[in-house]
C-alpha cells in the first residue's frame, strides 16, 4: 500500500491475510510467504474500512463508513 492501513483481516484458516488501505486498494496476501495474490481497486469512497471473509475463504466483503442503514 502506499498510505495508511484502514482495514485488516484474516481468513478463518490463517492461511491469506486481506488489508484495505487509503490508497483505495484492497490486497490478498499469503499470510506464510507474505506474497500478494491479489489487489483489488475497491470502489469505495472513502476508503474501506471493514472487511470480512466468507466462512470457506473464497468470498471477501469490504464496506466503507459512508453506508448508512
Amino acid at each position: 500500500h502506499s498510505a495508511c492501513i484502514t482495514a485488516l483481516k484474516s481468513s478463518s484458516d490463517s492461511d491469506y491475510l486481506a488489508s484495505a488501505s487509503v490508497d483505495n486498494l484492497i490486497k490478498v496476501s499469503n499470510i506464510k510467504t507474505g506474497q500478494c495474490l491479489k489487489k483489488i481497486e475497491s470502489g469505495h469512497l472513502p476508503s474501506p474500512n471493514h472487511l470480512l471473509f466468507s466462512e470457506d475463504g473464497t468470498q471477501l466483503i469490504s464496506c466503507c463508513s459512508s453506508i448508512k442503514v
